[in-house]
């Protein structure tokens, strides 16, 4: 961000705007026509920077007044986000899985934490439009929106949502049984070998 300087005298700059950028430490080094200064943009929007000028006394030892303030603005557009839904699976009858998202074009820190979704049938499967998850078999739209931020802020970006399907099998069948083994019998005696046993 440069500022030029005929008299030679310290330039400060100001961010009006520390919510869309910041102003580096370092602003200028004194006794220089041309001054610079780094931004550090913070979000989307209106960027203003305010150059001061005190009054003083240059090198060659001229006396100067205050310069006026001057400010300048920058536009900072919005950055290009894509979220999309992982695909899920189950098989009826069984827990619902946990819906996910995954981002694109996050800047910086910036990181996101999850987002509404919303399921609707796909073609040959009959499901109307609900942020509530179906439990029939069948294949289905889960479409994201309104994207939460963890860090950072929605209104930074220009956000596209790519629905994910979520599909639900048949119902598992249960494991089949083991067979009972038969009980084992014991020898086959007749009365009278009871009496022998007895008295033998």
């Amino acid at each position: 961000f440069p500022s030029h300087d005929t008299t030679t005298l310290q330039i400060t700059f100001t961010s009006l705007t520390t919510n869309k950028c910041t102003v580096g430490s370092n602003t200028n080094t004194a006794n220089a026509e041309t001054s610079t200064v780094n931004l550090t943009i913070t979000g989307a929007g209106t960027c203003t920077i305010r150059t001061s000028q005190g009054g003083g006394t240059n090198n060659a030892g001229i006396a100067y007044l205050a310069a006026a303030d001057v400010d300048q603005s920058i536009v900072i557009g919005t950055a290009d986000l894509t979220i999309t839904s992982v695909d899920k699976s189950k098989h009826q009858g069984d827990a619902d899985p946990t819906f996910q998202v995954t981002s694109s074009g996050l800047i910086g820190s910036d990181a996101v934490s999850g987002a509404t979704h919303t399921f609707a049938g796909k073609p040959g499967t009959t499901y109307s439009s609900s942020t509530t998850p179906p439990t029939l078999q069948g294949v289905y739209y889960d479409t994201p929106s309104v994207v939460v931020f963890s860090t950072g802020n929605a209104s930074d970006y220009t956000i596209t949502y790519v629905a994910g399907t979520y599909t639900i099998n048949a119902a598992s069948s249960p494991a089949p049984n083991s067979p009972t083994p038969p009980a084992k019998k014991g020898p086959n005696l007749k009365l009278k070998d009871l009496f022998w046993l007895a008295v033998s």
